[in-house]
Formats: structure tokens, C-alpha cells, sequence
């Protein structure tokens, strides 16, 4: 079959295009099939399939002759216990199942790849005959006559011929940049794990594909344009929207998770097929136009876009988190993952910051409401309020100062199990872990012993102070700043930033000296102490010349001297593990007295 330009499915089998969308055996191909309500026949007769193999309707990709071809391809593409199909041409099928039995003991494996089930849909319509419906006012006896006639119609073989040759040109087009593409169309799902004869780890390998890759000189390769992508795309995707039989529920159904949506089944999986072509070829046309086509939801209707604006507040919404609350409500539904409470800004802004820098990830794409006090004190009765509109979020995460009534309120909302707090659980399985290393050490005095047995009893009293452990709240020690960062480092952080934003290149904080002053806070009244984020951004604003920094600002800024340099005193920043906290529970489903919510 004529391929587009010089890329064939030999090439697409040697040049490694089935890594992430691998070839499946005609018992997975077929039972896909069947998902699709297409080609529904007997599971034991390869015969009708043999037959679209011997016409050249539905070629398969290769032949393998026995069931491990895939944990050596190159080896076995070398010994002949690969064979692609179109550097052979057609076997009958009982000639290579001898020769399968004889080489290796084995049965044979007819190999399909993914978009096949695209091609298999058209020419299933093409062989099946039409149903003459509008004779039926004539009649039942002679509509019964018009479905035998248009039944006893010869095939037109030279058509069949050419709407297979199309859809191989499509097959090869998309195969083309399937492993570039098709991970993220799923949502991010990489097929992991050794590749031998490619790669130790095949989702490292992809990303880096897909970094790296020439996609004009595939086009070329392929005797495409940018133009030719963009019609492609065009009939994929109203071929889509055709027969989707989910399609005003599109936007809904675009968010579900990708393993839920694939077990879709009859005209909806056939659709997301459809979609997902669209969607790679829309991708690789993006490469060479440096800008997306429409979205497959986008090619109907007056002004799309601006329509998910008004109805969402946005037109991004695939993949995107922050839009649910609008989406779902749009269909009586509403989640937010993580309810993040913070006595002031630089709580907040710190933390969004590492995720932003450490993961590519925001407070919108995580699902988490934020909201700070602004420094203000706990209101009275807010355990009150925040056990009411509890029902709003999957999970709390409190994270206060240690300091007025914080620990107060979050004992009460633990005790009313409005949050989840450290178990007793928790706190024996750390005690005796504790124990266990205890014993396991060998001590210079039994005075050595005793004391590090009453460490591990206190930590075990203390968890809820550890990031995580109580997995609703944190209370620190100080505060954000003080609890994570050095004066000297603070100080750096804010000489740094001097230089770099004002030009300010003999501005100098002294860490002695400021180590001295947030020291003397300690002898202030309460109510007028500051904590070391204050001192030492008011510090700075009384040098000559002055320099002025919001405590955000600050944060966000730490927040990046802490990824640059994860650990103090030996053990990893509590900054660092509260992020890596925050974005397990936005994952996580919340289970309070064993009840699922």
C-alpha cells in the first residue's frame, strides 16, 4: 500500500513508533473491536479477518511467531520471528502458524495497531449495505425487495482498494508522532519500563522524543504540509462530533479520568477515537504552524470560545482544575480538592511558588481554594464556621503561627471531626519504629539509651508539629519563615534580591547584626513582636539607600532558595514536605470515621 511520502510501517516498526501506543494481538484487537460494536462475530474464527488481510481492506502490521516477540523486537525482527507484514506481503495464515510451531512451538500473533480500529469502522460501513428506509412507503413487500437488491450490489472493489490505501495514509500519519502525542492526549499516561534495544526507562525516553524531534522534516519526510494536518484534523473531528452520542456532554466528559473514559463503549469510544486523532494531529500541526488549531469542542457553534468563557470563566478547560467548580456546577456538581486556610499571604505565596517551581503545578490546576487571615488573629468561634461549610471541601490544610488561639481552635475541630488529626495509630506506629532503632543502636551509657528512648516518646507526643502527619493542619514552631530558613540565609536571599531588582550592589543586611535584632523580639511585648520576615524587611527599608520588599515577594524568593538548596541541618526544608503534603491530598479521597467522602 502507498505510504505518505517515505514513511512506511516498515520504518515505523524498526524506528521504534510503537512505544507508547504498542501493537496489540488480533484477540485484543478484536475484543476492541467488539467495545466498538464493530466487526462483532464469532472470537474463534480469524477467517473474515485473514480475508481483509488477503484483499489488502485491513492489513495488519506484522506476524509474530510466538507470544514474546515484544521483550527482544530487534532480535526477533533479525531472527525472523518478527515479520512485517508489508516488507513479506500476505501469508495465508495457516502457512505461518506452521512456521510458528515448527520455529518455536508456538501459535501465531496477528498485530494491529491502535488507529487500525479507525480504519476497520470505514470499511465495515463500506462492505455492509444500505438500508433502502425510504421505500418503506411503499410498503413492506417492496421495501423487503429493495433491501434484497441493494443487498445482491457487487462490491466495487477499485473503491474499497482506495479507502484502504486513505485510511493506511492516515494509520501511517498519525503512527508517525503517536509517541510524541498520545501520552499527553491520554492525560499524561506514559507507558514506563525498559525497552530493549531502545531504552531503560521508554516515558523518559518519549519526553525527550518529544523535545527533540524535527517535526518539519517528519512532515517533509511525509509529504505534508501544515495545511493538509489542518483538513485531517477538520474530518477527524467532525467525524467526532457526528456520532458522539456524549457530545453535549463534551466539556464533562473531556475532564473524566482517562481510564474511566476508556471504558467507554459502542459510538462514544468510537468517538473519543476520533477525538484523540484530531488531538495528535492537531498537535504535530501546532509544531509547524506555532500556533493550535481550535480544540475539537471549538469547531461548532457561533464564537465557542468566547461561549466557555462566559459559561466557565475560561476557554481552557481540558485538563484544568481550577475551572471544575464552574464546569460542575454547570451540571449540578462541585469539588474542591484542598481547602488551604493561611494565617497571612507569604504562607500562601511560598508555598504556591515551590509548587509552581519544584512541579509545574498551581493552586488552580491542583483544585486548592486558598484563602489568608491577612495576620489577623483566629476569629472567635471560626471552628464554629469552619466545621459549617466542611461539606465544601475534600480537605482542610490550616497552617498557622504558633501563637494566639490556633492550637486551641484546631484541637476543637479535631475533636468534633471536622479535620483529621494525628491518630493513635500514627503515633504508636511511630513510637515503636522509634523503639525498634533504639534497640538496634548500640549505646555508649545507658544515660544515652534512656535519652533517646524519651526523645522518640516525645516525637511520638509531637507528630502534629512534622509536615504531613496530621494530614488537616500544621501549626509551626514560629512561623513560616523562622521554621525553614536561617537569619543568614533570609539575609542573602534579601541582599540578592536588592542587587538584583534595584541595582543596589553594595546593599548589604549583616547576619550578625540581624540575627541580634530578630533575638531581641523575644524581650518585646507580645502583641508588638515581630517575626524574623519583619524585622529584617524593616531592616532593609532603613538602609541608606533603602530597599523595599513585600513579605510575599520575600516568600516566593525563599521559596526558590529552598529548592536550590532542599535541606537544613541534615534533613530536608518542612516547606518542601508540606508542598509534597498539599499535592497528596489533592489526590487522595477523604476518609473521616470510615466513611468515604
Amino acid at each position: 500500500m502507498p505510504a505518505p511520502g517515505a514513511f512506511t510501517y516498515s520504518r515505523a516498526v524498526r524506528e521504534w513508533a510503537f512505544v507508547q501506543v504498542p501493537l496489540v494481538s488480533l484477540s485484543d484487537f478484536r475484543k476492541a473491536a467488539a467495545e466498538r460494536d464493530v466487526m462483532k462475530i464469532s472470537p474463534f474464527d480469524a477467517s473474515p479477518w485473514e480475508t481483509l488481510d488477503r484483499e489488502g481492506l485491513l492489513p495488519p502490521v506484522a506476524y509474530a511467531l510466538h507470544g514474546f516477540w515484544h521483550h527482544d523486537q530487534p532480535a526477533n525482527l533479525e531472527n525472523g520471528d518478527l515479520i512485517v507484514r508489508e516488507e513479506r506481503g500476505f501469508v495465508a495464515w495457516d502457512e505461518l502458524r506452521a512456521e510458528a510451531r515448527e520455529r518455536n512451538g508456538a501459535d501465531l500473533y496477528v498485530l494491529y495497531g491502535h488507529w487500525q480500529l479507525l480504519s476497520l469502522v470505514t470499511i465495515v460501513d463500506h462492505l455492509s449495505p444500505s438500508t433502502p428506509l425510504l421505500a418503506l412507503r411503499r410498503g413492506l413487500d417492496e421495501f423487503h425487495e429493495a433491501r434484497v437488491a441493494y443487498a445482491s450490489a457487487p462490491i466495487d472493489r477499485e473503491r474499497l482498494s482506495g479507502v484502504a490505501r486513505a485510511n493506511r495514509a492516515d494509520e501511517l500519519l498519525l503512527i508517525r508522532v503517536q509517541n510524541l502525542f498520545m501520552p499527553s492526549v491520554r492525560g499524561g499516561r506514559y507507558r514506563g519500563g525498559p525497552v530493549v534495544g531502545l531504552t531503560e526507562e521508554a516515558a523518559d525516553w518519549a519526553i525527550e522524543q518529544r523535545r527533540t524531534f524535527d517535526y518539519a522534516a517528519a512532515a517533509e519526510d511525509c509529504e505534508v504540509t501544515a495545511e493538509d494536518l489542518e483538513r485531517l484534523f477538520d474530518a477527524f473531528a467532525t467525524r467526532a462530533h457526528w456520532i458522539d452520542p456524549l457530545e453535549r456532554w463534551f466539556h464533562l466528559a473531556d475532564q473524566v479520568k482517562r481510564r474511566e473514559r476508556d471504558r467507554l463503549k459502542g459510538a462514544a469510544l468510537r468517538a473519543l477515537d476520533l477525538y484523540d486523532a484530531a488531538r495528535v494531529v492537531r498537535g504535530w500541526h501546532a509544531q509547524l504552524a506555532g500556533e493550535p488549531l481550535p480544540d475539537v469542542d471549538e469547531l461548532f457553534g457561533i464564537h465557542p470560545k468566547e461561549a466557555k468563557r462566559r459559561m466557565y470563566g475560561t476557554d481552557e478547560l481540558r485538563g484544568n482544575r481550577e475551572v471544575l467548580p464552574a464546569l460542575l456546577e454547570h451540571f449540578g456538581l462541585y469539588p474542591w480538592r484542598v481547602q488551604l486556610i493561611a494565617e497571612g499571604e507569604s504562607d500562601l505565596a511560598m508555598l504556591e511558588e515551590v509548587l509552581a517551581a519544584r512541579y509545574d503545578l498551581s493552586f488552580g490546576y491542583l483544585g486548592i481554594h486558598a484563602f489568608a487571615l491577612g495576620g489577623a488573629d483566629i476569629p472567635a468561634n471560626a471552628e464554629l464556621i469552619l466545621g459549617a461549610v466542611r461539606v465544601y471541601s475534600n480537605y482542610y490544610l490550616l497552617l498557622f503561627d504558633n501563637e494566639g488561639r490556633a492550637r486551641q481552635m484546631i484541637e476543637a475541630l479535631v475533636r468534633a471531626g471536622h479535620i483529621e488529626g494525628v491518630s493513635d495509630a500514627q503515633r504508636k506506629r511511630a513510637l515503636e519504629e522509634a523503639l525498634a532503632e533504639a534497640r538496634a543502636r548500640t549505646f555508649a551509657t545507658a544515660d544515652e539509651r534512656r535519652a533517646a528512648l524519651r526523645a522518640a516518646r516525645e516525637r511520638a507526643q509531637r507528630l502534629e508539629d512534622e509536615p504531613g502527619q496530621a494530614p488537616e493542619f500544621l501549626i509551626w514552631q514560629e512561623d513560616i519563615e523562622a521554621d525553614n530558613f536561617t537569619v543568614a540565609e533570609a539575609c542573602e536571599v534579601i541582599n540578592v534580591t536588592a542587587r538584583q531588582l534595584e541595582g543596589l550592589a553594595e546593599f548589604g543586611l549583616d547576619p550578625d547584626a540581624m540575627a541580634a535584632l530578630v533575638a531581641a523580639e523575644a524581650d518585646r511585648p507580645k502583641e508588638a513582636r515581630r517575626g524574623m520576615a519583619g524585622v529584617l524587611l524593616d531592616a532593609a527599608a532603613a538602609e541608606d539607600p533603602p530597599f523595599e520588599l513585600s513579605k510575599p515577594e520575600l516568600a516566593r524568593r525563599l521559596a526558590h532558595h529552598a529548592i536550590a538548596n532542599p535541606e537544613r541541618d541534615g534533613a530536608q526544608r518542612p516547606v518542601l514536605d508540606l508542598a509534597e503534603h498539599l499535592v497528596r491530598l489533592t489526590i487522595a479521597d477523604r476518609r473521616l470515621r470510615g466513611e468515604l467522602r
